[in-house]
């Protein structure tokens, strides 16, 4: 039975691809950051040995420098194109997920109503709220996929402004969402038709005698006083008839009561969700928004590090020349060997020396 229950294939699954990869994931962020700040020192010790292999390029590299410096202080003005594009982005995302939630929503009311109608509702109530549960539950996690997907779109459209191939990531937590839910629950419950015996009893004793009574008087007035047995049997037929129109009609009351509790019970589900929502795009806003702030502020201090380097390079004496090229392309050999060490990060049994 555990064989066939799928558990330890389950386990075996999230051992193996979630926590390994989460692990993964980490290596890969701190290796992204390592990698970056290679660059930062990278970038000003090879303005510095532009300089000194070639002091003459020293002013067209100046001037490449300030130009780029230009560019990262525009970066990070209010007014800066990554942060409409972040803006905008933010603004169309809230909208799409919002309809994209409020479309699911109704196609989960709409299969329920068609079960409802299809069935008793009292008889497969206990069923039918656990599957409507999971539903809400499934849909809500595909909407919150749908959100991850499309944060990274526009991560990676942001990035593009600062000429970034590694866009910034923006992790999403189900937890809080789910929580939420488990917190909703429908306001009824919905029992099985029952008339019980003393109902089934007088719905057909009604029926009964309003048929005998009509079809009575109908033989009495027509002389036909033979039709009584007749009447007595159409009467049985028309107490049977009122019954099962009461059985249908309080089936359709439970059919009415279910829908109700349904419509409900996802409303109640959309209000939780749609709060979360809303407070997971503001999360999203304000990560991406840091997360590029300080990309461009670190451009910015880079290019003032490689423009100090540059110029620390011109004063540098032509007999002490030679020993600081030679540190600076020590420095940079230093640098590749530590940024081969960060790209083999992607294993996590890589080994970290101490070259670094």
């Amino acid at each position: 039975m555990n064989m066939e229950s799928g558990y330890p294939q389950l386990i075996d699954l999230i051992r193996r691809h979630v926590l390994t990869r989460a692990d993964q994931l980490a290596v890969e962020a701190a290796a992204l950051i390592l990698e970056r700040a290679v660059d930062q020192l990278e970038d000003a010790l090879t303005a510095e040995k532009q300089v000194l292999e070639d002091p003459a390029t020293a002013a067209s590299l100046k001037q490449r420098l300030e130009e780029a410096k230009k560019r990262a202080e525009q970066l990070k003005t209010r007014s800066a194109r990554w942060q409409v594009t972040l803006s905008d982005g933010i603004a169309d995302l809230n909208a799409d997920v919002d309809h994209r939630l409020r479309e699911r929503m109704r196609s989960i009311v709409r299969e329920a109503e068609i079960a409802i109608d299809d069935n008793d509702p009292g008889k497969i109530w206990d069923e039918f709220e656990g599957w409507l549960r999971r539903r809400v539950m499934q849909d809500v996690a595909g909407t919150y996929a749908d959100l991850s997907e499309r944060t990274v779109e526009l991560s990676q459209e942001v990035a593009q402004h600062f000429d970034d191939d590694q866009p910034a990531e923006v992790a999403l937590d189900l937890t809080a969402p789910l929580e939420r839910l488990s917190n909703v629950e429908t306001r009824a419950a919905v029992e099985p038709v029952k008339l019980g015996m003393g109902g089934v009893g007088i719905t057909a004793i009604r029926g009964s005698y309003s048929g005998y009574l009509m079809f009575g008087m109908l033989g009495q007035l027509a002389g036909l006083a033979l039709l009584n047995p007749a009447t007595a049997v159409v009467g049985l037929l028309m107490g049977r008839k009122a019954l099962r129109d009461e059985r249908h009609r309080l089936l359709t009351i439970k059919r009415q009561q279910a829908k109700t509790t349904v419509r409900q019970f996802v409303d109640d589900a959309s209000f939780q969700v749609g709060k979360e929502l809303k407070d997971a795009l503001r999360r999203v806003h304000r990560a991406l928004r840091d997360e590029y702030t300080s990309t461009a502020e670190e451009l910015n201090r880079s290019l003032s590090e490689s423009m100090a380097g540059a110029g620390e390079a011109l004063k540098v004496g032509s007999a002490d020349r030679a020993r600081r090229l030679a540190d600076v392309a020590a420095e940079l050999a230093r640098l590749e060997r530590l940024r081969e060490q960060v790209r083999a990060l992607d294993r996590l049994d890589a080994p970290v020396t101490d070259a670094a």
